[in-house]
């Protein structure tokens, strides 16, 4: 809550502010992400409102004893209430294809898994601030997905396979760059 002021500030402060009138595209990556692995969302300006373009996610770390492997792809149509990179209210939606295995124990003989694989649609809102090329974008919303996760034990046990898990929550906090 006391950062409310701050974002009402930025809010009024670039109602006006936009990207130069011919920018057709915008390349957003997700700093917290990027610890991770690298990840790009490309919006291509199709109209005075829309965008279109796509998203990828790729993580292949290593942690202690844990192997994270994650590959995300997808494509995103996104509305802009007032008009296409210009500080302002959106909308979008999206479908995608995500796969993530998490693995724990490789450096003993009790290998665990656990393991995702689906195909997904989000729907979120927000609102996009544009200072000149520089923008910022954060925004929340829900993605349901149809997909099967397969969890195994140290021993090679299988302990839940079976559908994955329908809805979650989406979060988007981005930085891009217009083109």
């Amino acid at each position: 809550m006391k950062f409310a002021p701050l974002i009402l500030m930025l809010t009024l402060a670039t109602a006006t502010a936009h990207a130069a009138p011919d920018s057709f595209m915008n390349v957003l990556v997700n700093p917290l992400a990027l610890l991770a692995g690298p990840n790009v969302q490309v919006d291509f300006r199709v109209s005075d409102n829309w965008t279109v373009g796509p998203q990828l996610l790729y993580i292949n770390r290593t942690l202690g004893d844990y192997d994270i492997h994650a590959f995300s792809a997808g494509m995103n149509a996104t509305y802009y209430y007032d008009k296409v990179f210009t500080s302002g209210w959106y909308t979008q939606g999206g479908l995608g294809y995500s796969a993530v295995k998490l693995t724990a124990g490789r450096t003993t003989n009790s290998e665990a898994y656990s393991s995702t694989n689906q195909v997904y649609l989000h729907g979120m809102g927000g609102y996009h601030w544009f200072l000149g090329d520089f923008n910022l974008r954060l925004g929340a919303g829900l993605t349901a997905g149809v997909g099967h996760s397969e969890h195994r034990d140290g021993n090679g046990n299988e302990t839940g396979n079976g559908p994955s898990a329908p809805i979650g929550l989406a979060a988007e906090a981005s930085l891009g760059w217009t083109f």
